[in-house]
């Protein structure tokens, strides 16, 4: 018994130990990525700026109310839900995110932590910045179960979920990286192109200008031939300084054998336009 609760003992602190490097690593490259660029141009949208929009991405910006109010060069945003990793996991397991953005110089990190019993949980962190993209699981914040980084189809991966969380910085519709195509009068798609790598994905709107589901093509993982189609369902907006966006929100990947929805989450706090370093903590 006195060498079990020793190995217990020792397990404990190389868990903790691994778990507070593993956020201290994280905390750094958030304070990065909030602190590396230069104070961003102010600009206000307006109906002028986006009379060049397909009609239903106009009438979503005027309904979210992004029209007459300056653009969101920063985000942060607060989740909670429930995850799986697998199609095959009948159990979905608490979890909490954090992610920052920034928009002028299109980057995130979103890292999560799920709690797949007492004492375990798996970390996990997605990272874009410079057009590259990074991939990060462990369990316990020790052990890699997934690590992807500098592979083509992660880069297109990532920026492709930039594109698609535009739903959180609404502005980012009339960034210079970004054009559009009418779909039809409750849809348009949206292509991205930067630092070499292109995305697109589809924009479904209600008809008084709610977003109210994203599809696309991505690639899960950089070994797969094809890409799979993704999809993201919102149920429920809130306001946040007057902008209105989705709050409660089902993330699913659409797989031969069915709809494998993997996270669901409601958004408990956004902050935007907050370049601070102490908002890390006060999130």
């Amino acid at each position: 018994m006195k060498i079990y609760w020793i190995i217990a003992a020792a397990a404990a602190f190389i868990f903790g130990f691994a778990g507070r490097r593993f956020h201290r690593e994280t905390t750094r490259e958030i304070k990065e990525l909030l602190t590396y660029q230069p104070a961003p141009e102010e600009w206000v949208v307006t109906e002028e700026k986006t009379a060049h929009l397909p009609e239903p991405v106009q009438r979503w910006l005027k309904n979210s109310g992004m029209t007459g109010r300056p653009n969101i060069h920063t985000a942060a945003v607060k989740q909670e839900g429930f995850m799986r990793l697998k199609p095959d996991q009948e159990k979905s397991f608490p979890a909490e995110a954090e992610q920052f953005i920034t928009t002028d110089y299109p980057s995130f990190i979103w890292n999560v932590k799920m709690k797949m019993q007492p004492g375990f949980a798996v970390a996990g962190r997605d990272w874009y910045r410079f057009g590259q993209g990074e991939m990060l699981i462990k369990a316990a914040s020790v052990f890699p179960i997934v690590t992807v980084r500098n592979n083509k189809k992660t880069n297109q991966s990532t920026l492709q979920r930039f594109l698609l969380e535009m739903a959180w910085y609404p502005s980012a519709a009339l960034s210079p990286f970004v054009s559009w195509e009418t779909v039809d009068e409750k849809t348009a798609k949206a292509v991205m192109s930067y630092c070499g790598s292109t995305g697109e994905g589809t924009f479904h709107f209600s008809e008084d200008g709610d977003l109210v589901r994203l599809s696309a093509y991505r690639f899960r993982d950089k070994e797969d031939e094809e890409p799979t189609e993704w999809m993201a369902e919102a149920f429920e907006h809130m306001e946040v300084d007057g902008i209105r966006m989705p709050s409660r929100i089902a993330v699913s990947w659409m797989l031969p054998e069915g709809k494998f929805t993997w996270y669901t989450f409601t958004v408990t706090k956004v902050r935007l336009n907050e370049r601070r370093p102490e908002l890390i903590k006060e999130l």
